[in-house]
């Protein structure tokens, strides 16, 4: 019996075996994705990873394009409604009655001012130490360490 049409043409029973196992697995991979029942052309193999790769390209495209703005829009959601939260601590100016401290890369004190901009003492220092100018009560004057005044060396 022969068919009207060349589409209609029986195709074989089973297909040509691949060369390799790992030629077999990525055929019958490609062949249930495509849902095709005949092997491709044999100069199509070498492109075989091609597409699978292009497959998951796709498939994590849709996935970020699905779940990241949803992620996005969750993220930068309105927080909730009520009082603002109670700021304990937070200093929210300065007086005359508060000192400031200024120090050097090393730790040396440099100045001691009020909240104001006032400067109330200075300490300037020779190398190692050795007190150049002092007006200050302060204890760690040289390199943040404890000085002891009586003998005038840092702990």
């Amino acid at each position: 019996m022969s068919p009207e049409h060349p589409a209609q043409a029986e195709r074989p029973a089973a297909p040509p075996e691949p060369p390799s196992s790992l030629l077999a697995a990525i055929w019958l991979s490609l062949r249930s994705l495509l849902g095709r029942a005949d092997p491709p052309p044999q100069t199509a193999w070498s492109f075989s990873a091609t597409g699978v790769m292009s497959a998951l390209l796709c498939v994590w495209a849709l996935a970020f394009l699905t779940f990241g703005p949803s992620l996005a829009t969750v993220g930068c959601s309105e927080p909730k409604q009520g009082p603002p939260p109670i700021e304990e601590g937070t200093i929210r100016g300065l007086s005359e009655a508060d000192t400031l401290f200024f120090y050097d890369q090393r730790g040396t004190l440099l100045a001691e001012t009020s909240g104001t901009g006032e400067v109330r003492a200075r300490f300037n220092a020779y190398p190692y130490g050795a007190t150049r100018h002092q007006s200050s009560t302060e204890s760690r004057l040289y390199a943040g360490a404890p000085r002891d005044t009586g003998v005038g060396l840092d702990h």
